[in-house]
């Protein structure tokens, strides 16, 4: 039977050429992350109130060494894992960021990269408590008896003065989400670390009231370390709510000043979430 079609050649190559490309994408809800983190922190938080109340408030023992697990006192455990796994969560992000962001020529690549860097090294830190060495260079009663605060002090006023501008520039709702953020976790860090002191000063620390005032500074920790994930996720979140993660290059900056359009990364508008 005869045909016009060229040997060799299916008629259905063209049509097939015509139909866009079908490419891989992950459709994650913003809305249930921030749930989930939501829920993490609020068990973790209220695992770490229970063990200290029942150990130091009313004496129980502890034959499973929950409080080893669960204690926000105590280091790499449990609330230590979530608390640098959110951290280390933060800086990929940060870097997904500023890595579009140089791709498109946009502005604040080196503030979204130093961001990147600051949390990696915070992450770091929670792990493997790097901070507290400094203690061994000051020998301070009362608010100072932790003595670790006061560079950390003057290192996190150098670092807002230097990101003055770039959270002007950024869009209004970015810049609460992310100063929110910073003042509960450094309110935490810093702010109750000065009454601990005081407190561990005059009582010690295997008492009741250090291991309360501890909570109180590791749960505004967390909560905001948890802010700080979900306002990135923010950036990278179009209107729906949604973050789609596609294949294809970067083609506007996130940079604040304008609406973003990034194929790997589905756009918000403006990176101002609806």
């Amino acid at each position: 039977m005869a045909t016009d079609a060229e040997p060799g050649l299916d008629p259905t190559d063209d049509a097939m050429d015509d139909e866009p490309s079908r490419v891989p994408q992950v459709t994650v809800h913003q809305a249930a992350i921030q749930r989930f983190l939501v829920d993490i922190i609020a068990v973790v938080a209220m695992a770490g109130l229970m063990v200290e109340i029942a150990q130091d408030g009313l004496g129980m023992d502890d034959p499973y060494d929950l409080v080893d697990l669960f204690s926000l006192s105590y280091e790499r455990n449990i609330p230590t894992w979530l608390s640098g796994t959110m951290h280390a969560t933060s800086a990929m992000l940060l870097a997904l960021i500023a890595s579009r962001t140089q791709q498109a020529g946009g502005r604040f690549v080196r503030h979204w990269w130093g961001l990147s860097i600051v949390f990696a090294y915070i992450s770091i830190d929670e792990f493997v408590s790097l901070h507290e060495a400094m203690n061994s260079w000051f020998d301070f009663d009362g608010v100072l008896y932790f003595g670790w605060v006061i560079p950390a002090s003057i290192i996190v006023t150098i670092f807002v003065l230097s990101y003055l501008k770039f959270l002007i520039h950024v869009p209004a709702i970015t810049r609460f989400r992310f100063v929110r953020a910073g003042a509960i976790f450094v309110g935490g860090a810093l702010g109750v670390e000065l009454a601990l002191g005081y407190w561990t000063d005059l009582y010690g620390s295997s008492n009741l009231g250090y291991a309360l005032i501890d909570w109180v500074e590791e749960t505004m920790e967390m909560i905001g370390a948890g802010l700080f994930l979900a306002a990135n996720l923010a950036v990278l979140t179009d209107q729906t709510g949604q973050l789609r993660v596609v294949a294809g290059p970067a083609e506007a900056p996130i940079d604040g000043s304008e609406a973003v359009t990034l194929p790997d990364v589905a756009p918000p508008s403006a990176l101002e979430p609806g």
